[in-house]
């Protein structure tokens, strides 16, 4: 009988332990969801940062490609100033 006994103790302290064990797996599973929203929130912000990043490069292209374009004249730097203030780059 002693060496059942033994052998339900054991079982006993394996199971606790399993239960221990198994009652931090949700604050973990808590702690890295939380972490994920957080790295998703930062992934958003740069996206977004990105996008706008990207917006401007086309818009200054465009204004390079129309400043192309224009037609020149002999009116010098004063001219050509107020022309890259007309596309919103100053002097």
């Amino acid at each position: 009988m002693d060496g059942v006994k033994l052998l339900a103790e054991k079982s006993e302290q394996a199971s606790a332990e399993a239960e221990r064990m198994a009652s931090k797996y949700p604050a973990k599973t808590e702690y890295l969801e939380r972490q994920i929203a957080g790295i998703q929130t930062i992934a958003r912000k740069q996206d977004e940062k990105l996008e706008k990043q990207t917006t401007n490069n086309r818009t200054a292209r465009a204004d390079v490609e129309r400043a192309k374009r224009t037609v020149t004249t002999d009116n010098g730097a004063d001219d050509l100033c107020t022309k890259l203030a007309d596309l919103g780059h100053p002097c």
